[in-house]
């Protein structure tokens, strides 16, 4: 057992992302907000803080990236996205629960596989370098890497 010096945010959907969920998926449309959380759930480990203003002011600073994390596993067509990705938006679609004791019973070493949804963004090649690779002109790799995605919101 190993403690992580990091604290766990769970993210807890309300009717409004429920709602836009079930307009993206219509045939597979969740009947409720308890049958959506309880198999749709996503933890985010995030910095240590010493106090509650600490955290909020964290989430204040970083809600869009959760947001754009949430909206994008359901979709990359940004135009299914809601028109704008605020604080207030935030939190009418989404509830945030805060765990500040993380243990690892794994007994595997822990890694880094990726990046967040948004950090691909960031990191985007532009399009006319080349690696000299046969995938150049391709739009997906292999199913484990995604290669275009959408610009992030402007608001």
């Amino acid at each position: 057992m190993k403690f992580i010096n990091r604290f766990s945010l769970h993210i807890h959907f309300k009717q409004p992302y429920l709602d836009w969920y079930n307009s993206i998926f219509p045939a597979e449309a969740f009947a409720s907000i308890e049958e959506i959380n309880q198999t749709e759930k996503t933890t985010y480990l995030i910095p240590v803080f010493d106090s509650d203003d600490e955290i909020d002011e964290y989430l204040q600073e970083n809600f869009e990236q959760f947001f754009i994390d949430e909206l994008f596993s359901v979709s990359m067509e940004q135009e299914n996205w809601p028109k704008e990705i605020t604080w207030e938006t935030f939190n009418e679609w989404f509830e945030i629960d805060v765990t500040p004791m993380v243990v690892d019973y794994g007994e595997d070493e822990l890694i880094d596989e990726g990046e967040g949804f948004s950090d691909f963004w960031e990191d985007e090649e532009p399009e006319n370098e080349s690696d000299g690779s046969e995938d150049d002109n391709i739009d997906f790799d292999s199913d484990d890497k995604i290669r275009h995605l959408p610009k992030p919101p402007q608001n």
